[in-house]
């Protein structure tokens, strides 16, 4: 009967996670196809639209990021936010850093596409602001992607100081990711915004910079459009020689074929820059021919135009820094407030954990005065006990020297051969009442001092949790209760220390001599090292062999050991 039940399940799990397989592997297909070929990974993901819905939740979720992200890449225009959406509640919930910074920053995309800058703007925050840069995996590229959204929000709100932090950033994640292609586009970004602020000598060396790192690659065509981006600059600079050569390195190699057609539009401003150049070097004629050619001289209605499109994006420049102002006005606001509340609840914690300290004090006292009343009833006793030991020890000495002197008399009457049996029968009988009576006085001198040591390590730190975890039976001695139960019995029973540092003690073997010489049970024995009974008496037979060199067993082991 289990077999009727088990193999139908176990077929239909095959089966799954073969069908589940297939459908992780176009995904991966896809994925891959994802920067070199948008269209094509795109149209593959739509495809398995319907296979996905048969997914569990995970893979259709997974399915839907690829896909989204793929539209993003092929031009494919959002046309609302309920997708993105989506992916930012499933991959807050459940997703890895990498997921969810990309359900973000899709999500910003669609609100780009629909208009609202500044949920744009929140939401690629937001993608950044989840992604765990201390991760080995982290997905650097995206965020200097993302990075350079941001900046060219910033830079198209004539926000250039915003734009160049933001630029910064991008370039500093591009280098993580060694994206070199994306860290020198983001060089040639970064220069017109250096251009927006004037500072045309450092947007300069950085675009010379990006042609230079594009030609040693082997970009020749990226490297002459760079270095047309610098004529106009290089002219107004006063650089007459290198605009010559950047001029015809743009007009040999840049691959715009349309650049000499001087009948086709579209390249009226290199055609004025170029004008520009033969004014600058005296030629006028050829001046003169571009600049007619533009009919600059005499549009009037091209003036005006002009004239109204640089009010125009003053007023926007204004309107925007007015924004900034007050954003960041607000912000100095709530910086205030929040350092006020940091302050607050800095006091507070401090009175909290003074408060605190200051009761774990009083307790310690409390208890050091009730370990020092202890301490001090315990002094009283030992001091008794051993008024009470020193005084059998006089009678003990006692009977030993009268021991010793009838059996020098008696080896005296021996030798002489002067004494009779019946005397020496009656000594002999004296000689072993006193060897009872000295047994006795030892026996008990040393009960009473194991007595004593035993009660010293009953109150021990060390003992008390050993008998409370036996007592309680639900855990077991962590590494440093073992450490300081070591230490403890090495403290009593100093020979420990030898078997401790013998090469052939393993620590298992060394667990049973503490224990056994402390005068543990041996079920307790068991629990603790959590060795089985017949391990521990074949453990025990062989240490006495090792430890000792006698034969024997268990119970012999356990005489020899606490004898130590």
């Amino acid at each position: 009967m289990v077999r009727k039940i088990l193999f139908p399940l176990l077929l239909t799990a095959l089966v799954a996670c073969t069908e589940h397989g297939e459908f992780e592997r176009k995904l991966a297909v896809a994925d891959s196809l994802m920067a070199a070929e948008p269209d094509s990974a795109y149209r593959m993901l739509d495809a398995m639209s319907d296979e996905a819905r048969q997914m569990p939740q995970a893979k259709r979720m997974r399915h839907l990021l690829l896909r989204t992200q793929a539209q993003r890449h092929a031009g494919i225009g959002f046309t609302s936010d309920s997708i993105s959406n989506l992916l930012v509640s499933y991959y807050n919930a459940h997703g890895t850093p990498n997921e969810r910074m990309t359900a973000h920053y899709l999500k910003g995309c669609s609100y780009l596409e629909l208009g609202d800058e500044p949920a744009t703007l929140r939401c690629f925050n937001e993608a950044v602001g989840t992604a765990d840069t201390s991760a080995l995996g982290c997905n650097y590229a995206q965020m200097g992607d993302i990075y350079g959204q941001i900046a060219r929000i910033y830079n198209n709100h004539a926000m250039p100081d915003s734009a160049l932090r933001a630029y910064g950033l991008a370039e500093h994640y591009a280098q993580k990711a060694n994206d070199t292609i994306n860290v020198i586009t983001i060089w040639g970004n970064k220069s017109n915004v250096l251009i927006d602020l004037g500072r045309i000598s450092e947007a300069l060396e950085l675009r010379e910079m990006a042609a230079e790192r594009f030609k040693a690659m082997g970009y020749s065509k990226k490297a002459a459009r760079v270095k047309g981006l610098c004529i106009k600059w290089y002219i107004q600079q006063g650089e007459l020689d290198k605009a010559k050569a950047a001029m015809d390195e743009y007009e040999a190699i840049s691959g715009y074929s349309r650049i000499k057609d001087e009948t086709k539009s579209g390249w009226e401003s290199y055609f004025h820059i170029k004008g520009t150049y033969y004014l600058e070097t005296g030629k006028l004629d050829s001046a003169n021919y571009y600049f007619k050619k533009l009919k600059l001289a005499s549009d009037t209605l091209f003036n005006i135009q002009t004239a109204q499109k640089l009010q125009n994006a003053q007023s926007m420049y204004n309107y925007m820094r007015h924004q900034e102002v007050a954003h960041r006005k607000e912000l100095e606001s709530k910086n205030v407030q929040l350092r006020l509340y940091r302050g607050i609840a800095f006091i507070l914690l401090f009175a909290a954990v003074m408060s605190v300290f200051v009761l774990l004090l009083r307790r310690r006292i409390r208890r050091n005065e009730r370990q020092l009343v202890v301490v001090k009833r315990e002094n009283s006793r030992l001091n008794v006990l051993i008024g009470n030991n020193n005084r059998k020890l006089d009678e003990l000495n006692g009977l030993i020297e009268e021991k010793i002197s009838i059996i020098t008399a008696l080896n005296d009457q021996l030798n002489q051969q002067a004494i009779d049996l019946n005397s020496y029968h009656k000594q002999a009988e004296t000689i072993q009442q006193l060897n009872e009576r000295i047994a006795h006085y030892e026996t008990e001198m040393m009960n009473q001092v194991t007595a004593n040591l035993m009660n010293r390590l009953a109150e021990e730190p060390a003992l008390i949790v050993v008998f409370q975890k036996l007592k309680a039976r639900k855990e077991y001695l962590s590494k440093s209760e073992w450490t300081d139960l070591y230490s403890t019995a090495e403290k009593y029973f100093p020979a420990l220390c030898n078997i401790k540092t013998n090469p052939k003690v393993s620590v298992s073997e060394y667990q049973i001599c503490v224990l056994t010489r402390l005068g543990l049970r041996i079920n307790d024995i068991i629990y603790l090292t959590q060795i089985s009974a017949s391990n521990i008496s074949n453990m025990r037979s062989r240490m006495l062999s090792k430890l000792f060199g006698e034969e024997g067993g268990a119970k012999d082991f356990d005489i020899r050991i606490k004898s130590l």
